[in-house]
């Protein structure tokens, strides 16, 4: 049994392997087993030698490319804070659509989803007002970098599919018989603007997502805060 290495793969567990994480996890091998060799060569025993290397770096969380070291309270505290901006500005555009039959369960789902979002909000604020203020961990910037463009193209995708399924139900007859578009009032061309508007709302998520790495760096822990 090689106890570095066991060691070395205990400190790996939970990341992805990727070619940089296999690279830095031979490199870190290599180098406790160049420390525990330097040990015993002053004199020092194998198992002592072992643990020395092994004290000697106990977090790898710091050399993954892309980690940053966040003051984790104050990054979803600003989280949370965002999207309940959002939300509230969501529910003030949708309140029209109360107005119309259809859009009462659109509107409805809005202001629920954004009374338990203020709700949360309210209460994580008070809970770790004073005691995890200096909360830290490690987040990967890169990994939210991806994460973000994911959720923008998907989002697109979503309304540019569910735009082309409702017009097609709407209006795929006159389209496909070059028939003219008929709409008999008011109540009806709201009712279209409306269904056509709903995944516009959804543009909330991508906008929550897409703050992320801008809060990763602006809570990102620096050494001269340390020092203080």
């Amino acid at each position: 049994m090689n106890e570095l290495r066991d060691y070395v793969n205990s400190l790996f567990i939970g990341h992805r392997k990727t070619a940089q994480t296999k690279d830095l996890k031979e490199e870190i091998y290599g180098n406790l087993e160049a420390r525990k060799a330097d040990l015993i060569s002053l004199g020092t025993t194998e198992a002592e030698a072992i643990e020395q290397a092994k004290n000697s770096i106990t977090s790898i969380e710091g050399l993954i490319d892309g980690n940053k070291e966040v003051y984790i309270y104050q990054f979803r505290r600003e989280l949370l804070q965002w999207s309940l901006i959002y939300l509230i500005s969501a529910c003030i555009i949708m309140m029209p659509m109360l107005m119309v039959h259809i859009g009462t369960p659109f509107s409805t789902l809005g202001f629920l989803i954004t009374i338990i979002t203020g709700i949360v909000y309210i209460r994580f604020s008070a809970k770790g007002r004073k005691s995890h203020l200096n909360d830290r961990t490690y987040v990967n910037l890169t990994h939210y970098e991806r994460i973000r463009k994911l959720f923008w193209a998907f989002w697109a995708a979503f309304v540019l599919v569910y735009t082309a399924a409702i017009t097609a139900m709407y209006f795929g007859s006159n389209i496909w018989f070059s028939r003219k578009v008929s709409i008999s009032g008011p109540n009806e061309l709201a009712v279209i603007v409306i269904i056509y508007a709903v995944p516009f709302f959804t543009i909330i998520i991508p906008l929550i997502v897409n703050k992320i790495p801008g809060l990763i760096v602006k809570y990102e822990v620096h050494n001269d805060e340390e020092k203080k």
